[in-house]
């Protein structure tokens, strides 16, 4: 078995759970604590890399914030 290393980026929704999503595939995953949403993430990715391809790893990657205008409407 060979191990990969991918990008996941989780955070808490305003409900109160946590989602992780894997940068790399299009791939999230859901739980009541940070570790079970990491633990699901991974578990989701396990699945679907047994019939995809790895995907090319994301270079550079930052998280953070922006701030956009919105006219009011």
């Amino acid at each position: 078995m060979a191990k990969h290393r991918l990008s996941v980026v989780t955070y808490r929704e305003d409900d109160g759970r946590y989602v992780a999503q894997c940068l790399e595939a299009d791939i999230s995953s859901f739980g009541g604590t940070r570790a079970e949403a990491e633990e699901m993430i991974t578990e989701a990715l396990e699945l679907y890399l047994e019939d995809e391809p790895v995907p090319a790893p994301v270079s550079d990657a930052a998280v953070g914030t922006v701030e956009v205008e919105v006219a009011d409407g």
